[in-house]
């Protein structure tokens, strides 16, 4: 090949490297990550990323990817990043306690979920996520943990969530936070897991298996529920 034509399809292939903007990559590696591809949507992010190198969302992006692929430390790190170029995306924290969460450091996730909570206190999961891995610490971690539910669950804004903080706070049965579920698969599949954890912390651990399977038999694998509750069933 001569070198002149070389140059040429060197140019043309640069040109349509840098045509790429990194939003092109984001949406192609949330496609790929829609189809379980999670090496190849990595490979994405990282494209995009190499073009904008301060995109925290680009950053959580690949987080997300990472721990799909169960690359936990990967996804800490990413989500670190995240928090250091904005230090207010609360979503940054939230992922990066759960990846905390799965590798066993319990008082960092709490950390993390504590913090989410006080950047949107609006927001129900953050406070059933803080009081999940705040057991895991101690009694009183956790007290501590439910006490702040109960002194600011009518901050929470979605009624589907205010029901599971009624209901983790004492104040509604478990038929009735079923029956507003509304025989949705995906509430269900919070509310068992929910009702497993809570029966969890009051000791009635068969009853607490139980909801735990129920929770796994709903298959709404893409739900942090479902993955705790697959968790929690396989503790020895």
């Amino acid at each position: 090949m001569k070198k002149s034509s070389f140059i040429i399809i060197l140019f043309l292939f640069c040109s349509f490297i840098y045509s790429q903007s990194s939003s092109d990559y984001f949406f192609k590696g949330l496609d790929l990550e829609a189809k379980g591809l999670y090496p190849e949507a990595i490979q994405m992010y990282t494209m995009g990323l190499s073009l904008a190198p301060n995109s925290y969302e680009l950053y959580n992006s690949r987080g997300i990817a990472y721990k799909k692929n169960r690359e936990y430390e990967n996804a800490i790190r990413d989500y670190t990043k995240a928090i250091k170029i904005n230090v207010g995306f609360v979503f940054a924290y939230n992922n990066r306690g759960i990846c905390y969460y799965l590798i066993k450091d319990y008082h960092k996730a709490s950390k993390d979920f504590e913090r989410a909570i006080l950047l949107n206190p609006h927001f129900g999961y953050y406070y059933f996520l803080f009081m999940v891995a705040s057991y895991k610490i101690s009694n009183q971690a956790y007290k501590d943990a439910l006490y702040t539910l109960k002194s600011n669950k009518e901050l929470i804004t979605d009624k589907w969530l205010y029901q599971i903080a009624k209901y983790l706070s004492g104040e509604i049965t478990i038929r009735k936070l079923l029956n507003n579920a509304d025989s949705s698969i995906e509430k269900l599949c919070e509310a068992y897991f929910y009702i497993g954890f809570k029966s969890r912390t009051e000791k009635r651990f068969c009853r607490a298996k139980r909801y735990f399977k129920k929770c796994i038999k709903t298959d709404q694998k893409n739900f942090i529920e479902y993955e705790l509750a697959l968790k929690e069933l396989k503790k020895k």
